[in-house]
């Protein structure tokens, strides 16, 4: 049993994992509308989406600053295992307390499936924390409803952020243990796992930015074919500009004037 397995399981990707969360979905009630929500707040976006968000306000973002994977050019640095931050409070504010029983089950069963090693420690929480137990998942209830809602949509984009996700649990976990070692031996042999699992998670993280440019590329390639169009229907595009403005209905005229 290799390194991955002992920290999260045996995982294989088995055929029809999405098509099952499609299904999941479907119990979800298709996330936001079936719980009636408008776009999330600010502390309940997704990693991703806060990332890019703070990009295009010309701010840091998270995963930005002193000592994280991004400034050693590892890409962004995922959240904790306790997902996006904030939502930490006794009161639990956030997405986890307003959904119903049937949308929190669909949840737990994707968490059971996509990330195993979590889903065993929350089940030991619920038994012996309740209130820890909803604490956690009302921090992991955004994330894990934006990846089931893109694994319904983009499976592949999913698989890979997910793995993201797995990659740096386990890097935080073994580099943790790799501080307090103090045999000789036992530094270099982890050493040696932490930098193959470094590498592999600059592998996911490279084919996903990949995705990213090829999803530009083509939505430019279609902007561009619609403004070549648009020039070539100029002298139309005028015309109709012109019966149309001819042909508006004259307000009416207030009386006395």
């Amino acid at each position: 049993m290799n390194l991955l397995e002992v920290l999260f399981g045996a995982q294989s990707t088995r055929s029809g994992t999405w098509s099952a969360s499609v299904m999941v979905l479907a119990t979800f009630g298709g996330a936001g509308l079936a719980l009636g929500r408008g776009p999330l707040p600010a502390d309940e976006r997704p990693m991703e989406r806060r990332v890019h968000l703070a990009q295009a306000e010309g701010r840091p973002g998270p995963g930005f600053g002193p000592g994280n994977m991004r400034e050693r050019g590892g890409g962004p640095r995922e959240e904790p295992p306790g997902g996006p931050r904030g939502n930490r409070g006794d009161d639990l504010p956030g997405l986890w307390p307003r959904m119903s029983s049937s949308e929190r089950t669909a949840m737990e069963r994707f968490i059971e499936e996509r990330f195993p090693q979590m889903y065993q420690e929350l089940e030991r929480a619920k038994i012996d924390d309740p209130q820890r137990y909803d604490r956690r998942m009302s921090r992991l209830a955004p994330e894990m409803r934006h990846l089931m809602e893109l694994g319904a949509t983009d499976p592949e984009r999913a698989d890979l952020l997910i793995e993201e996700r797995r990659l740096d649990v386990q890097i935080r976990q073994l580099a943790q243990r790799l501080r307090s070692a103090e045999d000789e031996a036992r530094q270099e042999r982890g050493r040696t796992q932490l930098r193959e699992l470094c590498g592999r998670m600059f592998d996911v993280r490279h084919r996903r930015r990949e995705m990213e440019i090829r999803d530009l590329e083509s939505r430019i390639a279609e902007l561009r074919a619609r403004h070549a169009e648009a020039a070539q229907q100029r002298e139309a595009t005028i015309d109709r500009a012109v019966e149309e403005r001819l042909n508006l209905p004259q307000p009416p005229v207030p009386e006395g004037e």
